[in-house]
């Protein structure tokens, strides 16, 4: 049996899987499931209001805070090309995000949401980012967000009860009754005239005694499993379960543990050094509703293994392919309400940064000038391979250079005075 037991859940079981896109629309009157009259439009359409949570798809942004765009310097570590409050406003309904604890220069810590490590790329506090969001919800009475935290640190419930607390986020937080009721989740009206409108997942939330005491804040893998995340080729996407390890490689387990699934559907670049940035080279055919590797594809082929769609997909640079239309295909729904129209291109900005003509493989969608290494050329004509590089080789070099005569000996024989200037632009 599928995962979850919800009648509308079990009539989304088909007897064959050779459904193809064109034919998605008719997607809702297989699964039984019709709108009631209703005026409001939750998540921007009203065949969904009467919807289970865990019987839609919710398009994710990987990484929302992380911004490719001029304020960021066009940084090749953005993970999308608008910000948080611009993705809720063109259908974005899942946001996820990496908290990590930082040691401030007075002695304080604060959370904040960096990518990786913050001395690389830190795109502020975790309580500011959660206002931003509090603040849409407050705007948007008929929608229903699920936050996702990668919880970095190790932050306690506690600590990140303070975050929600501080930005009035918990106000608007889902309790659920209990977290082995895996296949009773409420419907979007329900959570909308709750109140609760906000879900908030925690991936490895440690279990101490303050988290009865923020019982908004789930822990993501009692609820959740994932597909493996670190993808580097369209051709090895994969619906095998990968975390938590429970239900690591067993699709069967995965089947009987009712958790939902959250299908990570991006890909890393390979840079130098073993660093990965967003691949923005296939994004046109990474979100596109077909074609191997397509977001669509992917969707389908998923739901041929579990018997129902994803409940979460995240991606990335959202508003290519654009990928909330495949969702919408998924959703069965046709004339969605009350969202902004945002471009559906890469940047000119972000193509010119591409080196031209050094990657015959490049994706064809995509402009002639993408090219295999990003340089993100400034005024005094450094780029962002240098950064990187130097970046992460310096604080290794520093801190290997403190050990012995031998350990310094080895560190530098790599790294001649001409690599380092190159590294870090002087040359």
């Amino acid at each position: 049996m599928a995962r979850g037991s919800s009648p509308a859940r079990k009539c989304m079981l088909f007897p064959t899987f050779t459904i193809q896109l064109a034919t998605l629309a008719l997607f809702t009157s297989w699964t039984g499931i019709s709108a009631q009259p209703t005026q409001r439009a939750c998540n921007n359409s009203p065949d969904l209001c009467d919807r289970p949570f865990d019987s839609i798809v919710h398009l994710g942004t990987h990484n929302s805070p992380f911004i490719r765009d001029a304020s960021t310097g066009w940084s090749s570590f953005g993970n999308q090309f608008f910000n948080t409050t611009v993705q809720l406003d063109a259908g974005v309904r899942l946001l996820s995000a990496q908290a990590h604890a930082r040691l401030m220069p007075d002695g304080t810590r604060e959370f904040h949401l960096c990518h990786t490590i913050c001395e690389l790329s830190d795109a502020g506090r975790l309580s500011d980012w959660l206002y931003t969001i509090r603040i849409w919800l407050d705007q948007h009475s008929d929608d229903v967000v699920t936050v996702m935290l990668v919880n970095s640190d190790q932050a306690t419930a506690a600590d990140l009860a303070g975050e929600y607390t501080f930005s009035g986020a918990g106000a608007h937080s889902y309790i659920p009754p209990s977290s082995e009721a895996l296949d009773q989740w409420p419907t979007l009206n329900e959570l909308i005239d709750a109140g609760t409108r906000m879900l908030t997942f925690v991936a490895y939330l440690p279990q101490d005694s303050s988290r009865a005491q923020a019982s908004y804040l789930m822990d993501e893998f009692a609820y959740i499993f994932e597909n493996p995340y670190d993808t580097s080729s369209p051709d090895n996407f994969t619906c095998t379960p990968d975390r938590p390890d429970n239900v690591h490689g067993n699709v069967s387990a995965t089947v009987d543990s009712k958790k939902l699934f959250l299908q990570n559907h991006f890909l890393y670049w390979n840079q130098l050094g073993g660093i990965q940035v967003p691949d923005i080279r296939h994004i046109a055919s990474t979100n596109a509703p077909e074609g191997p590797g397509g977001l669509g594809a992917r969707l389908m082929a998923c739901m041929e293994v579990y018997g129902v769609p994803a409940t979460f997909v995240l991606v990335d640079f959202f508003n290519v392919g654009p990928a909330v239309r495949t969702v919408d295909m998924f959703n069965g729904v046709a004339a969605p309400v009350g969202r902004s129209e945002v471009p559906t291109d890469v940047p000119p900005e972000v193509m010119d940064q591409l080196d031209p003509a050094l990657d015959p493989l490049l994706d064809s969608s995509l402009d002639p000038k993408l090219g295999t290494i990003v340089r993100q050329t400034s005024s005094a004509g450094s780029t962002a391979v240098r950064y990187v590089g130097f970046g992460f080789v310096v604080p290794v070099l520093v801190a290997l250079l403190q050990g012995s005569g031998a350990d310094r000996t080895w560190v530098l024989l790599p790294f001649p005075p001409a690599v380092l200037g190159w590294l870090g632009g002087w040359i």
